[in-house]
Order: C-alpha cells, then structure tokens, then sequence
C-alpha cells in the first residue's frame, strides 16, 4: 500500500513537471549487444566472458527541456538482460551458463552539440544471476551501484540513434561478486 501511494505521489510530481516543458518528457529506448562478464575463472576451468543476445530497455523521464550545448537531467528506469556465458572445467567436462536479468534506476546528464550527443548516468541496480550447471540451477541476487556512458546521433526531431556501455553488479556465487560490461547499439524515442 505504501509502495503506491509513493508511486501515485512521484507520478504527480513528474506530471506537474511535465506542464512547465514545452515538450513531452517521456521517452524509450532499446538497444542490443553483448554483455562481458568480469568473474573470475578459476584455475582448471576455460571461461568464455562474452554473452551474445543481450539488451536494455528503457523508459525516461527528462526534466529539462531538451537545448543544444545545454545539460539536460533525466531520470531512466531501465530493464537489462544479459545472454549466456559459457564456463567448462577441463578435467570432468562440466559445464557452467550464467544468463542476468537487471531493473535498475539512474539519473542521466546529457549534453548536445549539434546532432551529436553525449551521456553520462549513474545510478542503481537489482541483479538476478541464473547459474546453470547440468540439471542444477541456481539463481543469485545483487544490489549495487550501476554507471554508463553513451554516445547519440539525432536522426529526425523524435528520433536517436545511440551506443551506450553500462557497468552492472553481478553475483555469480556466493564469494564471486563480479559485474558485467553491457555494450548495446540501439534507438531512442522522444515522445511529442
């Protein structure tokens, strides 16, 4: 019940907000890529960091009205998934994939010069780890922090094209609490 009452009361303070702009403040965006998973690799086993089939949505809410050579605050809620790794010990053939799915909340600065755009985000993330092992399967949490970089290109008024790198927590076992590179190519649209 708390939980929505404080999401009714954000969603209020957003829409008053959103009256002062000039333009909708709401926009998605999605990209796919790979992600490159920082676990360590212990002796006897061949680990394979890099998983394919990876990707990032996102929903944001800029508070700015969006100006060239100006910075402009945004807040991103952000669903991420990260494709499987591969890890085998060499003596017994065993076989180890670890797949993440990741919600997370960061506050974004961009700033624009011409069609070229730049961004810079830092925020927060809850991490589930799958980590399969023949029929066994295990999930592991992690809570942490969360960073990205990001490269734009304006394509049409409502339209961008971006690259973005995010760093994610990930816990692979229970002393194994890496993170993961998530690189993603993707397109981001401005709502009018």
């Amino acid at each position: 019940m708390i939980r929505r009452l404080a999401l009714a009361a954000a969603l209020s303070a957003l829409s008053l907000t959103a009256l002062a702009n000039e333009v909708n403040p709401i926009s998605v965006a999605a990209g796919l890529g790979r992600t490159d998973y920082r676990s360590s690799c212990a002796q006897g086993w061949t680990c394979d960091h890099t998983g394919k089939s990876s990707g990032k949505l996102t929903l944001a809410y800029t508070f700015d009205v969006p100006r060239e050579s100006v910075l402009v605050n945004a807040l991103e809620l952000t669903y991420s998934h990260g494709g499987k790794s591969n890890a085998t010990q060499a003596s017994t053939g065993t076989r180890v994939r670890t797949a993440f799915d990741a919600f997370g909340v960061s506050y974004k600065a961009s700033y624009s010069l011409g069609a070229l755009g730049f961004q810079g985000r830092l925020g927060a993330a809850a991490t589930s780890a799958d980590v399969q092992s023949g029929a066994m399967s295990q999930t592991q949490s992690r809570f942490g922090f969360t960073y990205g970089v990001g490269v734009s290109y304006q394509l049409t008024r409502n339209l961008q094209a971006n690259v973005n790198v995010d760093r994610l927590p990930i816990k692979y076992t229970a002393t194994d609490k890496g993170g993961a590179n998530l690189f993603t190519v993707g397109l981001n649209y401005q709502f009018e």
